[in-house]
């Protein structure tokens, strides 16, 4: 009885990228994209709409300064993380729960109704939102080969 820990499609490292469809080859720089601009949208609709929303929360601007902390540390935080996740649990799954975090963490921003949910909401965004970069340009690296990435990263 070995266990889990001689099961080596735990620690089989991918050899090859797995064959797209040319559809998918066409939407995935696309995705990839979409995904990279969303993630730096994000953080520049926060600045933007600072004044508003402290106003409305009944709150000081500088109190919501930590909304824009949380975000930025949670980013920080879970990078390092996202290429060792998408070794062992698949590109594809993973970005899927980057962007499943993502768009969580929006929706929970969204129906804050208090400074301490909005301080906590970012993190969660941030941490999906620190998952789609990496992860996606790992998705492309696989895609792609050598003679296209400079084509495909622009």
């Amino acid at each position: 009885m070995c266990g889990v820990l001689c099961e080596p499609r735990l620690y089989a490292m991918p050899n090859a990228a797995p064959t797209m469809s040319p559809h998918m080859l066409r939407v995935l720089p696309w995705l990839v994209a979409v995904a990279m601009f969303m993630e730096g949208l994000d953080i520049s609709i926060l600045n933007t709409t600072v004044p508003v929303t402290a106003h409305d929360l009944a709150s000081t601007a500088l109190s919501l300064k930590a909304v824009l902390a949380t975000y930025t540390l949670a980013l920080a935080i879970s990078i390092p993380v996202y290429g060792w996740m998408a070794d062992r649990y698949g590109t594809r799954r993973v970005f899927r729960v980057a962007v499943s975090l993502f768009t969580l963490g929006s929706l929970l921003c969204c129906i804050s109704m208090n400074l301490p949910m909005l301080v906590a909401s970012p993190f969660v965004q941030g941490v999906g939102g620190a998952m789609m970069v990496p992860v996606g340009r790992i998705a492309l690296i696989r895609a792609y080969p050598r003679s296209q990435m400079l084509t495909m990263m622009n």
